[in-house]
Order: structure tokens, then C-alpha cells, then sequence
């Protein structure tokens, strides 16, 4: 069963103040640090392997990132579905009027 949009809100907002998402969190960022400082500090890794890096530090940052960015699609998503409901009636009647 699909959860209201500001139910999913709550959920997420929860989430974020959970002890094991902090926790995760903090871990994650201390990772993303070493990552970085790992491949500024190598003097030359073949292509393929600086790659495989980026993708591993940016991978991380969007999974920290991930909460604040679904609420934002969530609160978007909702905002536009009132919009269309909220025109749907007078686009239906315009629509029969012409026909």
C-alpha cells in the first residue's frame, strides 16, 4: 500500500534522526575523506582505477544525499499532482465546450 506524501515525509525525517543512520552517516563521510585523500595523494593509478574511485566517492555522497533529495522529489511530486487536480475540472470543461 502506497504511504501518503507526508507520511513518506515522516518516515524519511525519521530516518534522518535515527542513531543508525547518523551512524552510517559519519562512517560514510569518514570514507568519502579517506577516498579523496587517497586519490589526490596517489602519484599514478591506471585510468580504469581512478574511475572505479570517482564512482565509489560519488556513489557515496548521493547515498548521504539520498533522504533530503526524496523528500524534495516527494514534496514536487505532490505540489504538481495538486496543480493538475486542482486544473482538471476546467480543462474538462473546456474541452467539452469545444467538441
Amino acid at each position: 500500500m502506497k504511504k501518503s506524501p507526508q507520511k513518506q515525509i515522516e518516515l524519511l525525517d525519521s530516518l534522518e534522526k535515527h542513531e543508525g543512520w547518523l551512524l552510517l552517516m559519519e562512517e560514510a563521510r569518514r570514507e568519502v575523506a579517506l577516498a579523496t585523500s587517497q586519490l589526490a595523494l596517489a602519484r599514478s593509478l591506471p585510468q580504469s582505477e581512478l574511475d572505479w574511485r570517482r564512482g565509489m566517492i560519488a556513489s557515496a555522497l548521493l547515498i548521504l544525499e539520498m533522504p533530503s533529495r526524496l523528500k524534495e522529489r516527494i514534496k514536487s511530486d505532490a505540489a504538481l499532482a495538486a496543480a493538475v487536480s486542482s486544473s482538471a475540472p476546467a480543462t474538462a470543461g473546456a474541452k467539452k465546450g469545444k467538441a
